[in-house]
């Protein structure tokens, strides 16, 4: 039990050290790792999922800018018939319902700034990663304090036990 405690002790606390240490280096990490996610888009419904959730609630589109759906994923690549980029990326206007013009090819007075999200959600995501790396470590720290105490209650446990062994040694040799 002792061994397993410190053992878990310190694995906490390397948890919430490296959650610490490695928020400095998420934001190189998070623009050039997470473009398979655009990639895979429409490939994986978890990874549609997220990319959903995250442009819709940081209103962004992409990683880099909008234009990364249709340099990097099969679906939105082409002609005016195919989506440039998924729905999650249009622009949500109160009390207006979007029409079939959001995402596609845009003519007339709009540009695609004037319907669809342009910038990319890099900086939302890193934000948004750097608030939670900070809650992984704290939690990982908080927990890892209490365990003190549990590794130093099983030391004197340990200790007694090995105390009263002595007492009660029977020599068998008679």
């Amino acid at each position: 039990f002792f061994v397993t405690t410190v053992l878990c002790f310190l694995l906490q606390v390397a948890i919430g050290i490296i959650a610490f240490i490695y928020r400095e280096e998420l934001p190189h990490a998070v623009s050039s790792q997470f473009m398979f996610a655009v990639r895979g888009y429409s490939k994986d419904r978890e990874i549609q999922t997220a990319l959903d959730w995250l442009q819709t609630e940081y209103q962004c589109c992409g990683f880099n800018n909008y234009e990364d759906y249709s340099k990097e994923n099969e679906q939105f690549k082409g002609n005016s018939e195919k989506p440039k980029v998924p729905e999650s990326c249009c622009k949500q206007k109160q009390g207006v319902v979007m029409t079939r013009v959001c995402g596609y090819e845009v003519n007339g007075n709009l540009t695609m700034a004037d319907v669809v999200n342009v910038e990319g959600c890099t900086y939302s995501l890193i934000n948004w990663l750097m608030e939670h790396l900070d809650l992984v470590g704290a939690i990982a720290l908080g927990f890892a304090i209490p365990q003190i105490f549990g590794i130093l209650l099983s030391y004197y446990f340990l200790r007694k036990v090995k105390e009263y062994r002595v007492w009660y040694r029977v020599d068998f040799r008679s």
